[in-house]
């Protein structure tokens, strides 16, 4: 049986406890926009402390596949996506196995305070050319009507391939 001693400790210990969860961000990372035409796209994720174990594996995504996580921090990574094809959400979430833990080893409970997303839109616009003028015309001049399937931008006159002529007076609704 030993005795506590009398007297105060020279050295005072001091504990924190920390019980308490944690919370991610994704946002978009590169490209920032959010629609895409590409194969491969990188997510941000900003844990509110820092973590550890995040790996491939706590993660899914809509479209593509999960290929990199490059650490930043010790509470930021990036996430590669690659193999996007297709139109659609890109949606990066985490994975219902994922062993993400904070430092005093509290588990990841999936809280996402701010997520961002992509939308995948790799099919081209279809067109429709239409005019008043009867083909062949014989008019000096006349309006062509062209009706894209989506909003289209940077539509310039050297778009057009004219033979015998030239596009001028280019206009758009944006409907």
């Amino acid at each position: 049986s030993n005795l506590l001693p009398d007297t105060e400790p020279a050295t005072d210990e001091t504990y924190t406890l920390d019980n308490s969860s944690f919370s991610a961000t994704i946002v978009r990372q590169s490209p920032i926009t959010q629609f895409v035409n590409t194969t491969s796209i990188i997510f941000r994720i900003t844990f509110s402390e820092d973590v550890a174990n995040v790996d491939v594996t706590d993660f899914t995504t809509t479209l593509g596949t999960v290929n990199l996580v490059t650490q930043n921090t010790a509470s930021e990574y990036d996430v590669t996506i690659i193999g996007i094809s297709g139109d659609g959400l890109i949606d990066l979430d985490f994975s219902g196995v994922q062993n993400i833990e904070d430092l005093t080893t509290n588990p990841f409970l999936g809280t996402i305070g701010v997520e961002e997303t992509y939308t995948s839109d790799q099919t081209d616009p279809t067109v429709v050319l239409s005019s008043a003028e009867p083909d062949p015309t014989g008019a000096p001049s006349f309006i062509l009507d062209v009706v894209f399937s989506e909003p289209v931008t940077g539509l310039l006159d050297g778009d057009f391939i004219v033979v015998n002529g030239l596009v001028s007076g280019l206009t758009g609704t944006g409907d």
